[in-house]
């Protein structure tokens, strides 16, 4: 088992029966974590940390060390596929006939399970993950190590294991027609073209090439109207393209082992409560060592018998199946109530693992924060002046931390889970997603007015860039640098985003300025200086001047610039004219 953190003794789970709280008593180191726990909520929250304390309830109710046995189930699932393959393949595992290959496969299952070194390999690979392969549930892993290739050989049907096939060319003859008289043995003569006459300074002669007869025997034949083929080297026949002439083909199907996962753990002797915070998460108490787990013996050794019993079931002393291995874990988890007194008025809940989650508290945080969620909603419902109340607020470190989340991750509903997670002891989730969205709330209203002063910088700056680019003639000067018209045209479309660019982030810097200012000191530099407000529905708003500036511009253009893009000028041609 591996050692609980923080150096917190955890005795041998092999000392008690599952189910049962150990007597041992529970380290004091244990306590003193969960009563600094307590302090870190209470530390900057409306109340000094020396107003907590631990109070003793060892003798009543004490904190107990729960053991439980917990079982994750792998059913051995072997899928494959099967590709054909020339030759004769000797690197995968040969099988006779279909119905060895259906044995073998269906005894992969049964070796995973029965193998020690297989099955201590899946249990380890299991173990090795950060959840130890505890807790889950209905997912499917795989297992690179136990792939196998099976093979089938055939003798290959097309050339009847002979690794060769009838020349299709010469159709086993070893001959082929001569391709220059085409079986005819002879060809026109070349002197005559087989007109059997030449002409000559004499006049019109019978040509003696040919002796008058117009034609010649074939000399690539030698007069037999067939040539030795080439297609078969006039053997009658090739090498067998399908079986890459071996005269075998093989079928060869790569298994990959699958396991369909399912997990339980023993609930019969544990708290409600422990069973519904282990049972909501499992996984994650072994990720974040809340619980710690060793592997049973006999899951690794040849006692594949249960050890693990259900309340559902009237034997505990169940079969493994065949095809399924069952990692048998022997658990461990502190659990029970625990009381703190906070300005003289005791709050309880319960300690749950080892590292001492709080749970089931009642929200005391509520009540030490109120002011401060109060100052945050009046912030959130000025329209301006809202440092002072922001302030107010941030003296309660809770809430300057979600002011500061909120800002940072610019998404309500990520920012409302995760601090939901974070102050999950005694603080009501319904107030934190208030908080959340009053704090929204107070930066659009910070923002607002300077959002638009940006967003009026930003467009004026691309009005003037219009002005230059189509009225001043600075497209035309582009032009004459060597740009093709044809290549202006890609320039002339991103006004259009540059127009929007422009200002979104003219809005958004000055939003920025403005949230630094009032933000200061209440949200750490770092964030401020590195996160830019939401865009908001300053896009919307980009988007529609853009297009309407780029229109105001393109119109002045024809009554005062002296050219005009060709595009532009296609689009004027198009407009009917009056005649005067």
């Amino acid at each position: 088992m591996d050692e609980t953190p923080d150096n917190l003794s955890a005795p041998s789970l092999s000392e008690s029966s599952a189910g049962i709280p150990s007597p041992v008593k529970i380290d004091p180191k244990l306590l003193e974590k969960a009563l600094k726990k307590m302090k870190g909520l209470i530390h900057g929250n409306g109340l000094s940390t020396d107003k907590v304390t631990l109070v003793d309830t060892a003798e009543t109710t004490p904190i107990q060390m729960f053991r439980f046995k917990a079982r994750t189930s792998l059913k051995i699932v072997p899928h494959y596929g099967v590709k054909i393959e020339p030759g004769r393949n000797t690197a995968a595992e040969l099988m006779p006939s279909e119905s060895e290959f259906k044995r073998a496969l269906a005894q992969i299952a049964i070796d995973a399970r029965t193998n020690p070194i297989k099955r201590k390999q899946i249990i380890d690979f299991m173990f090795q993950r950060s959840d130890k392969g505890f807790g889950i549930k209905e997912q499917r892993t795989k297992f690179h190590a136990l792939s196998r290739d099976f093979v089938q050989h055939e003798r290959c049907a097309t050339c009847a294991q002979t690794g060769r096939i009838m020349c299709a060319k010469c159709h086993g003859k070893g001959m082929s027609t001569c391709p220059r008289c085409l079986g005819r043995r002879h060809v026109h003569c070349p002197r005559c073209r087989g007109s059997t006459r030449i002409e000559t300074s004499q006049g019109t002669v019978a040509c003696t090439f040919c002796r008058a007869d117009g034609r010649v025997n074939c000399t690539q034949c030698g007069a037999n109207g067939q040539v030795k083929c080439q297609n078969c080297a006039a053997t009658g026949s090739t090498a067998c393209r399908t079986c890459g002439a071996t005269g075998w083909m093989s079928h060869l199907a790569h298994i990959e082992v699958f396991a369909q996962i399912n997990f339980d753990f023993e609930k019969e002797g544990l708290p409600p409560l422990l069973v519904q915070s282990i049972d909501k998460n499992p996984s994650r108490c072994i990720e974040k060592h809340e619980i710690e787990v060793a592997i049973s013996k006999s899951s690794v050794h040849d006692d594949y018998g249960s050890i693990l019993g259900h309340s559902d079931q009237p034997s505990t002393n169940q079969i493994e199946p065949e095809d399924t291995i069952w990692i048998d874990y022997e658990a461990l988890c502190p659990f029970g109530p625990i009381t703190f007194k906070i300005d003289n008025q005791d709050v309880s809940g319960h300690l749950f693992g080892f590292q001492t989650r709080l749970i089931a508290f009642p929200y005391f945080l509520d009540d030490l924060t109120s002011a401060g969620r109060e100052a945050l909603l009046q912030a959130a419902n000025q329209k301006k002046n809202q440092r002072p109340h922001l302030l107010k607020a941030a003296k309660f470190r809770m809430i300057g931390d979600i002011i500061s989340q909120t800002l940072w991750m610019k998404n309500d509903r990520k920012a409302k889970a995760f601090l939901t997670e974070k102050y999950a002891t005694g603080m009501n989730p319904d107030s934190i997603a208030h908080m959340v969205d009053a704090t929204d709330q107070t930066i659009r209203n910070i923002t607002r007015l300077w959002r638009t002063l940006g967003l009026g910088i930003g467009f004026t700056l691309f009005a003037l860039i219009l002005d230059l680019y189509l009225i001043e003639e600075g497209r035309e000067k582009i032009k004459s640098l060597g740009v093709p018209e044809l290549a202006m045209i890609p320039l002339d479309i991103l006004l259009f985003p540059l127009g929007i660019i422009m200002g979104v982030y003219g809005s958004k810097i000055s939003a920025k300025w403005s949230q630094a200012r009032a933000l200061n000191k209440i949200v750490p530099a770092d964030i401020l200086n590195r996160t830019l407000p939401k865009a908001g529905k300053t896009v919307d708003w980009s988007m529609i001047l853009s297009a309407i500036t780029i229109v105001i511009f393109c119109t002045l253009a024809v009554f005062h610039a002296s050219t005009l893009p060709s595009w532009l000028s296609f689009l004027m041609s198009l407009l009917p004219v009056t005649a005067p």
